[in-house]
């Protein structure tokens, strides 16, 4: 992650106003990715979802990237997106969904219908504090169901408030947290407020099911959910229990052959 974020600071400094806009915003979210690996290595602890102590971590350095970004961008629901086609070097993710059926939307997001979960039926993932299908969801349904080719979403307008929203959070400031959960509920999607005190989940702090909820609804398919599952004692029904996702929380999927020999910081692919 150093490295990455050393990367993305010598971009900011080339002179393209676009490219220095994807890399901060990509800095952010590097700092924001180096705080939760910490908050989940050597082992995923500190996060107490019957009050919410620990649930939400300190953000850095990833806040005024954040804050940078948002300053040109609010309210536009700004992405920065690697994009494919038939003729580029595509990424088979979407393939995989859309057009050979051998991946599938997780059914708590998106009703899997037909043989074998070919095909999406409503979208069965709710807004906790309204009940209707959550309008994030929708969207990025939308966004990638459609072809083998859809973009990659890497960073966002909505990843830049969740960082804001949770670093508030974790400083205790309930009325910041508030105002950055709703520039996405309100203003980008057009949804109730959320307010502090209105948890439809008893027993759970009402602030951690706003932020839990709301970075799976914006954050899909950018690689951030299993670290958040991990860092909150969240489980899937799925996992075997004697897989290393519930004996030991906090490992990540292996790097594969592929990019293990491409990548010269990678001594061996063991």
């Amino acid at each position: 992650i150093t490295g990455a974020v050393a990367d993305f600071t010598e971009a900011m400094a080339g002179g393209d106003a676009t490219v220095a806009q994807q890399a901060q915003a990509m800095r952010a979210r590097a700092h924001m990715s180096a705080a939760i690996w910490d908050a989940i290595n050597p082992s995923a602890s500190g996060c107490t979802l019957s009050d919410g102590t620990g649930c939400a971590l300190d953000f850095g350095a990833a806040v005024a990237d954040a804050e940078a970004v948002l300053a040109t961008v609010a309210g536009s629901d700004w992405q920065f997106n690697v994009g494919f086609s038939s003729s580029s070097t595509s990424s088979p993710q979407h393939s995989n969904v859309n057009s050979r059926g051998e991946n599938q939307w997780d059914e708590t997001l998106v009703a899997n219908t037909g043989p074998g979960g070919t095909s999406r039926g409503a979208i069965a993932l709710m807004d906790p504090y309204s009940g209707v299908a959550d309008v994030a969801v929708t969207k990025a349904h939308t966004q990638y169901g459609t072809n083998q080719y859809a973009p990659l979403t890497m960073a966002s307008e909505r990843l830049m408030h969740l960082i804001v929203a949770e670093d508030a959070l974790n400083a205790g400031d309930a009325a910041g947290f508030a105002a950055a959960i709703n520039k996405i509920r309100v203003d980008l999607d057009g949804m109730s407020a959320y307010a502090a005190g209105t948890s439809p989940t008893a027993g759970v702090a009402d602030a951690v099911v706003a932020l839990s909820h709301t970075r799976r609804a914006n954050t899909l398919f950018m690689g951030l959910r299993l670290q958040d599952m991990y860092r909150w004692g969240l489980t899937d029904p799925k996992w075997q229990a004697a897989s290393q996702a519930m004996t030991s929380p906090g490992m990540m999927l292996p790097i594969t052959v592929v990019e293990c020999r491409a990548n010269e910081n990678v001594p061996s692919c063991g």
